[in-house]
């Protein structure tokens, strides 16, 4: 039987230390992105004002959705901070009229005693607000940059920026087109290849078990079952130390692994990755493993995916 509820969820980690417009002195760390069902792609990105400075370390951040109508789309924005502080909010896009405006609109959220310990959050220490800067609604076009001042040190003015692109459009990952990138480029290699899944389902031992439109698209890519746990996936070798085994592999539009006597097959719309061939994944299962849903009595049936640009810290091992 098709569940019927999914929850996205995707993580990156970088360093830095939330304005609706961004400067032209911005030039964001774009992470990973998220799509809904009705067509409407959002790609996150974070930096800081002026550029390059690094007061706060960022040590991991997400973005979270749970199941949206056709018209409307929810995620949530988590921010964990190196001296244990975090920034948690709600935003809520929505096509306007002629598809060619979107609105905005970010609100309060506050993970339970239970799903702050999971994310490894203290709710004490939980900052929200800029919030109060952004009560009404934000009117954006397709392809805009939003920029939303989540951080400010008093004394010295350095802004904390979350960066959301939001398109009626597929995005081109980690697409810039600032003429300072040849000063950054370096040969690429397989830590660089990213995820991007798109339309996709799930099957168990031939049958569909779940399928949902919309998308992700990160370095590192997971998928939770549930009542049989979370999968996380790497085309980068990754320690037995920490959990993985090369158990898994991807051909184009799928990926394929086994648990028990249990094959899965989750397959693409688009080919996940762009390079042609088979290729090894390297596999973890975290049985424990419960994301944050806001109706705790459905807790443990959703199927939830994930992208990051690092693991999630909550994944790492002592």
């Amino acid at each position: 039987m098709r569940s019927k509820s999914l929850i996205v969820a995707i993580a990156i980690s970088i360093l830095g230390f939330g304005g609706l417009a961004a400067n032209a002195q911005e030039r964001p760390t774009w992470g990973p992105a998220v799509g809904f069902a009705n067509g409407t792609f959002i790609q996150t990105g974070i930096g800081t004002v002026p550029a390059g400075e690094l007061e706060v370390e960022v040590l991991n951040t997400e973005v979270a959705t749970s199941a949206s109508t056709p018209s409307r789309g929810v995620f949530r924005r988590i921010l964990r901070l190196h001296d244990g502080r975090a920034i948690i909010y709600e935003i809520a896009v929505s096509r306007r009229g002629d598809r060619k405006e979107f609105e905005v609109t970010l609100g309060s959220w506050m993970p339970t005693s239970a799903e702050a310990r999971e994310m490894e959050i203290d709710p004490a220490r939980v900052e929200a607000n800029f919030l109060g800067k952004y009560t009404a609604p934000i009117t954006v076009n397709d392809g805009d940059l939003l920029a939303v001042d989540v951080l400010q040190n008093p004394r010295t003015g350095v802004k904390l920026v979350d960066y959301f692109r939001i398109s009626g459009r597929r995005p081109l990952m980690g697409d810039d087109n600032s003429p300072k990138v040849a000063v950054t480029a370096r040969p690429i290699g397989i830590e660089n290849i990213e995820f991007m899944i798109e339309n996709f389902d799930l099957r168990l031992n031939g049958k569909e078990i779940y399928a949902s439109k919309g998308g992700i698209g990160g370095r590192y890519f997971w998928l939770d079952i549930p009542q049989t746990g979370r999968f996380i996936f790497s085309l980068t070798p990754l320690s037995e130390a920490d959990g993985f085994h090369r158990d898994a592999y991807l051909a184009r539009q799928q990926i394929v692994f086994n648990h028990g006597d249990d094959t899965y097959i989750l397959t693409s719309e688009r080919p996940i990755v762009t390079a042609s061939g088979t290729f090894n994944l390297w596999m973890r299962r975290d049985p424990g493993f419960s994301f944050p849903t806001r109706w705790p009595d459905q807790a443990g049936t959703y199927f939830s995916i994930g992208a990051a640009d690092s693991l999630p810290l909550q994944t790492r091992r002592e």
